[in-house]
């Protein structure tokens, strides 16, 4: 063999080694495998919460009504939906109804405030039935009476004020006393200067179911005093018992009429002023604490004026009447009495 062959063999030797050792470092060719396909988690839907609402029950849906109005502004200054309704059921509450306002005698009192213990119920005039998360604000007919007498005696000349009452109405008997006590707190005993010369005011009360001629027959017994001013009930109010009170009167421009919202109010009867039940002062205190889930509060509706002649109930008038109702509407005046 010749040294050239031998060399040659060597070198094929030597590669054969060299791809065995590369061979060997490599290591065993990996398979590629098939990626899996990620399965999908379903998460539940998240439940929307209702958003939170003051609900205002009332038969008046005029946007224009005084509580309307606040209502309305309250729940827009404290990003509160506002909803009325004419009747509230069960099917009506929602999660996020936090505060219900009754004016309506229409509602379930009882039931649904302890079936929805997160929402505060508010009730305009109706009395307190002691449920953890019910408020009222309470309308009582001897504060009536006794703001009728004081408005009553306040506008008239020579303190010559009468009036037709009820006697069996929510106070009974006792409005025409309560209507004496309001008169006499503006003026004491109100001995007139003039004759004739009679301890005033001088009242009549009758049935409110009595018929008209009755009324007008009181009327003029009365009119016979010659008054100056004559609060009416609603059930008394007629063209008859107004013809027979304007027969005498010490008034140049004629007698001056007061009722309540609840007498006729079509032009037929001019009254100087009507007075009506304001819950405005009492829900300003309520509503604050019910947003904070305070209930089981009473508070006592305070007497208010719509409908006023400023000719005859003047500003002045006007003032000393809102002052006076205040008053008694915060218990520092007893309408049964003249304290």
């Amino acid at each position: 063999m010749t040294h050239r062959v031998k060399n040659y063999i060597v070198l094929i030797l030597a590669c054969f080694l060299l791809a065995v050792l590369l061979i060997g470092c490599a290591g065993p060719v990996a398979t590629p495998s098939a990626t899996a396909t990620p399965v999908a988690t379903e998460v539940p839907p998240t439940p929307t919460s209702a958003p939170a609402e003051l609900v205002f029950v009332t038969a008046q849906t005029d946007a224009t009504d005084p509580v309307t109005k606040l209502l309305s502004d309250f729940a827009a200054a404290n990003s509160l939906q506002f909803r009325t309704l004419v009747a509230l059921t069960a099917a009506d509450m929602t999660s996020g109804t936090k505060i219900v306002v009754v004016a309506t005698a229409q509602t379930d009192v009882n039931s649904l405030p302890s079936g929805n213990p997160a929402a505060q119920f508010i009730l305009l005039g109706s009395s307190n039935p002691g449920i953890s998360n019910v408020s009222t604000i309470q309308a009582k007919p001897e504060d009536e009476a006794f703001m009728a007498g004081y408005l009553t005696m306040l506008i008239a000349q020579d303190w010559r004020a009468g009036a037709l009452l009820t006697s069996d109405g929510a106070a009974g008997s006792a409005y025409a006393d309560d209507f004496s006590n309001g008169s006499q707190f503006v003026c004491g005993k109100c001995n007139p200067f003039y004759s004739p010369i009679v301890a005033f005011p001088v009242t009549a009360s009758e049935p409110a179911a009595s018929a008209s001629g009755t009324w007008a027959a009181d009327a003029a017994a009365l009119s016979q005093n010659w008054l100056s001013s004559v609060f009416i009930t609603p059930s008394a109010a007629s063209a008859d018992v107004i013809t027979a009170v304007s027969s005498h009167t010490v008034n140049s421009d004629g007698v001056y009429y007061l009722s309540t919202t609840g007498a006729p109010q079509d032009g037929s009867i001019p009254w100087a002023a009507l007075l009506t039940t304001d819950y405005s002062a009492g829900l300003n205190q309520l509503l604050p604490q019910a947003l904070k889930g305070q209930g089981n509060l009473t508070i006592r509706a305070q007497i208010g004026l719509t409908a006023i002649n400023a000719d005859i109930v003047t500003p002045a008038k006007q003032a000393l009447f809102n002052q006076t109702a205040a008053d008694l509407a915060a218990d520092l005046i007893i309408p049964t009495t003249v304290q």
